[in-house]
C-alpha cells in the first residue's frame, strides 16, 4: 500500500488523516505562478485545522456541519457537493 505523506508538514499520514482524506487534485490556472502545473495536494488533519485558522474569511459553512441532528449526512445536497469538490 502506497503511503501518503502531507504537503505542507511532511509528515506521513496516519489512520485519520486516512480517513478524512483532505486532498486537492487539479490543474492551476491564470493568475497564478503556478499557470498551467497539475497540482495534487494532500493535507493532514492539522494541517487542514491550519489553513482553516488561517483565513481571514471562514471557509466553513456554518449551516452544515454533519454533528448537527437536524442534517441528514446521506441526503443533504450540499454535503454531496462538499465530497466531490474537496
Amino acid at each position: 500500500m502506497q503511503k501518503t505523506i502531507c504537503n505542507m508538514c511532511g509528515h506521513e499520514f496516519d489512520f485519520w488523516d486516512e480517513e478524512e482524506g483532505f486532498a486537492y487534485n487539479g490543474l492551476l490556472g491564470y493568475g497564478s505562478k503556478y499557470d498551467g502545473s497539475a497540482l495534487q495536494l494532500n493535507l493532514c488533519c492539522e494541517c487542514m485545522d491550519k489553513i482553516i485558522e488561517s483565513c481571514k474569511i471562514s471557509p466553513l459553512d456554518e449551516q452544515i456541519n454533519v454533528h448537527n441532528p437536524m442534517i441528514d449526512v446521506h441526503t443533504s445536497p450540499a454535503l454531496t457537493r462538499i465530497v466531490f469538490t474537496i
